[in-house]
């Protein structure tokens, strides 16, 4: 899968001139190793090319493996799939929520349409949006503005109810 970043307009060329600054490309590429290193299922990053005039990057491009699953959307409204892999598939897809919390890490859109289940087993795509803090106080007041949880219990709505699970928002742990 090929994923391409364009540099959008002239002000956000002259960002990038910051040192240590990185493009989105690049920054989706770190976590994917970073998922891979702490246990959470993602696409594999392959390689990044950054296509620069000068000092500016103009576009960028994220070569990452290809999954052959389903879509979160299409996973669960497939009604091939017995409900008891569901349940599982809902359950270990809250552990994924968990995890990236332990880390500190936001998603920044967690929700159906960026998860793709290989055999009933959540994998994350579209890190392009993901931030990492190193203060827990600091990803505590970012996670109550972002709202990870939110969304994916909102994407869950209908099966949750479905499985009589519900969702403690505070801890995000699921309670039957």
């Amino acid at each position: 899968m090929i994923k391409r970043y364009n540099i959008s307009g002239f002000r956000h060329c002259f960002k990038q001139l910051i040192p240590y600054s990185s493009s989105e490309a690049l920054r989706a590429f770190y976590y994917s190793y970073l998922f891979d290193k702490i246990d959470i299922n993602s696409a594999k990053a392959i390689a990044v090319l950054e296509k620069r005039e000068g000092p500016f990057r103009t576009t960028s491009y994220q070569i990452m493996e290809h999954i052959k699953g389903m879509k979160g959307s299409d996973f669960f409204n497939d009604s091939k799939i017995p409900e008891i892999e569901h349940e599982k598939s809902i359950k270990e897809t809250f552990a994924i929520a968990k995890k990236l919390e332990h880390a500190n890490l936001i998603h920044g859109n967690l929700s159906l349409g960026h998860l793709f289940y290989v055999e009933g087993i959540p994998y994350l795509i579209n890190l392009d949006s993901v931030r990492h803090y190193k203060s827990k106080s600091i990803f505590f007041k970012r996670r109550r503005q972002h709202k990870d949880l939110d969304i994916l219990s909102d994407s869950f709505q209908e099966q949750l109810k479905k499985n009589q699970l519900s969702v403690n928002r505070e801890t995000g742990r699921l309670s039957f």
